[in-house]
């Protein structure tokens, strides 16, 4: 919508919406896509000090 009103222009406001719709429907976006998001990057800060103790393995 913002598209929309900045341009002027009913192409920013379909392909704007076509693009969300994407990200929902892949579960990039909402919720579950954010939790997934947020596990991994965790996951990515603790890896090199778990390996440091052993707890995995390189």
């Amino acid at each position: 919508m913002a598209g929309f009103i900045i341009t002027a222009n009913p192409v920013g406001l379909i392909g704007g919406g076509g693009i969300k719709a994407y990200g929902e429907a892949s579960g990039r976006s909402g919720v579950a896509g954010r939790a997934r998001a947020t596990a991994k990057s965790i996951a990515q800060e603790f890896k090199p000090q778990f390996e440091q103790e052993g707890w995995i393995l390189p």
